[in-house]
C-alpha cells in the first residue's frame, strides 16, 4: 500500500506547528473534551479552536458525540494515521511496527467500562495476545452484565483467543493499584470513577459499543468488527508508548 505524497504532506505540516503537535499527542493518549484540552495544553479557547480546526481538516482527528451527555463531544484520533506513518517509514526501511518490547516489571492495566460487556472484555483479551511481556490487563464493569456471543466471535475474526474471558464488577477484582486505568465507555469517565478503585494515571479512550447502535446483523458485524480493529491500534500504539517512557524512567534512575 502506497501512501499519496499529497496526504503525507498534510500530515506532516499539520504536525509541524508545536501546539498541533503537543494536542495530537494528548489525544493519541487519552479522548478528550475541548474544556479538558485547555486545562492540558494551556491554549485560549480562540486558538484552541483554530488548531483543532486544522487537524479535523486534515483528517487527523474527528469528533465524537458523548453517549453519556449529548451536550460533550469528545476529540477522538485518527488511528489510521499512527499505523499510515509506520508504513511509510517501513516503506523507507525504517521498520517502527514492531513486537511490544518485554518490560522486567509488566505494568497492569484495567480497562473500565458500563457493564463489562463488549469494549472492555475485547480490550482485555487483546491486551493478552498483542503485548503480553509488557501489560497485565484486568476488565470490569460499573454494573452486572452479560458477554454477548458476538464478543467472542468479534475476536475469533481477528485471531483473538477469548479462552478465560468472564464479566465482573469491579469490586470483584484483586485489591491493588493499577499502573494504568483506562475508561472505555464515555458513561463510565463522565461522571467520576468510583473511589475505591486504586490507580496512577487514568486514561479514556472513547468507544461506541455495537450492541447500543440498533442497526441490522450485518451492520452489527461490520460494528464489532471496526471496534475490534480501533481497540487493536489503540493498544499497539498505547503498549509501544509505555514501554519507551519505562525505558525512559529506566535511564533516568541509571543516571541519578
Amino acid at each position: 500500500m502506497m501512501i499519496p505524497h499529497e496526504r503525507l504532506v498534510d500530515i506532516f505540516k499539520a504536525l509541524s506547528d508545536p501546539n498541533r503537535l503537543r494536542l495530537f499527542e494528548c489525544l493519541l493518549e487519552s479522548d478528550q473534551t475541548n474544556t479538558e484540552l485547555m486545562n492540558e495544553v494551556g491554549l485560549s479557547q480562540n486558538l484552541l479552536s483554530h488548531h483543532l480546526s486544522v487537524l479535523v481538516d486534515v483528517g487527523l482527528i474527528s469528533v465524537r458525540q458523548s453517549i453519556g451527555d449529548a451536550r460533550r463531544r469528545y476529540y477522538i484520533p485518527n488511528m489510521e494515521v499512527p499505523h499510515l506513518l509506520s508504513l511509510w517509514w517501513w516503506q523507507q526501511g525504517l521498520a517502527v511496527d514492531r513486537p511490544c518490547p518485554p518490560l522486567r516489571h509488566p505494568k497492569t492495566v484495567l480497562f473500565l467500562c458500563r457493564k463489562n460487556a463488549a469494549r472492555s472484555l475485547i480490550a482485555e483479551a487483546m491486551t493478552r495476545a498483542i503485548a503480553p511481556q509488557t501489560l497485565i490487563p484486568y476488565s470490569a464493569g460499573i454494573d452486572a452484565g452479560t458477554m454477548p456471543a458476538q464478543v467472542l466471535e468479534g475476536l475469533a475474526r481477528c485471531g483473538i483467543s477469548g479462552d478465560g474471558l468472564y464479566t465482573k464488577q469491579y469490586p470483584e477484582l484483586p485489591t491493588m493499584t493499577f499502573d494504568y486505568l483506562i475508561t472505555v465507555c464515555d458513561r463510565v469517565h463522565e461522571p467520576g470513577l468510583p473511589p475505591e478503585l486504586s490507580y496512577r494515571r487514568c486514561l479514556h479512550w472513547s468507544m461506541v459499543d455495537p450492541e447500543e447502535a440498533n442497526s441490522s446483523e450485518e451492520d452489527f458485524t461490520a460494528a464489532m468488527d471496526a471496534l475490534c480493529d480501533e481497540i487493536r491500534h489503540r493498544l499497539m500504539l498505547f503498549a509501544q508508548r509505555v514501554a519507551a517512557q519505562d525505558a525512559a524512567d529506566a535511564a533516568d534512575a541509571d543516571v541519578s
